[in-house]
């Protein structure tokens, strides 16, 4: 990252040199910490960890997942589901480098639970496909697409009142989060189920 970014993030109200100095100060102190100087890295300009020193689930949990363009081995997908503990960096929603990364983080979570539970709904798993979207809803409570396909599983098993549940439980956390309504498939499908004899 950015020497300049890291200090505006860390020091936003600081004037002049300040956030300067006090990055210097800390990074001093950290190294003193840490034991060693080459285990926090400044390049021209660039501060970085020594990825030869440091294991990060982020950075691990990025590797495993790839680029998401094509299909990943299924242990490689199942590591990478463990790894993901929530969505990262929840204490700066507002700034743009963790919104990014939040986001993609995000994507590659919700491919990797549509990859995992494509399986077991193909070999007509139901039940197996219910706990990984379950597992997904655990940590992304807003992933419609989990809602929908999780309905449909409990469709598949015969049990309409949980699919019915499902959809409750998804109105209540898109509005509760997102302010906003399930989408129109979503609203379809909770109706058709109501209407069915």
């Amino acid at each position: 990252m950015p020497q300049e970014k890291l200090e505006h993030a860390l020091w936003p109200d600081s004037e002049g040199d300040a956030a300067h100095t006090a990055f210097g100060t800390n990074l001093h102190r950290l190294r003193k910490l840490l034991g060693r100087d080459e285990f926090i890295q400044m390049q021209n300009g660039l501060v970085s960890l020594d990825a030869r020193r440091f294991w990060v689930d982020l950075r691990a949990f990025e590797q495993l997942t790839g680029s998401g363009e094509s299909g990943l081995p299924l242990a490689d997908t199942k590591r990478a589901i463990a790894l993901y503990c929530g969505h990262p960096f929840p204490g700066d929603q507002g700034k743009a480098w963790a919104i990014a990364s939040r986001e993609m983080a995000k994507a590659r979570f919700r491919r990797a639970i549509m990859s995992i539970a494509t399986e077991p709904e193909r070999c007509e798993n139901w039940s197996e496909a219910v706990w990984h979207y379950e597992r997904g809803l655990e940590l992304d409570e807003v992933a419609e697409t989990f809602y929908l396909n999780l309905m449909n599983c409990h469709l598949k098993l015969g049990e309409r009142a949980k699919a019915l549940s499902v959809y409750e439980r998804c109105t209540l956390s898109l509005a509760a989060i997102l302010e906003m309504q399930p989408s129109a498939e979503l609203q379809r499908l909770a109706l058709h189920i109501r209407n069915a004899n």
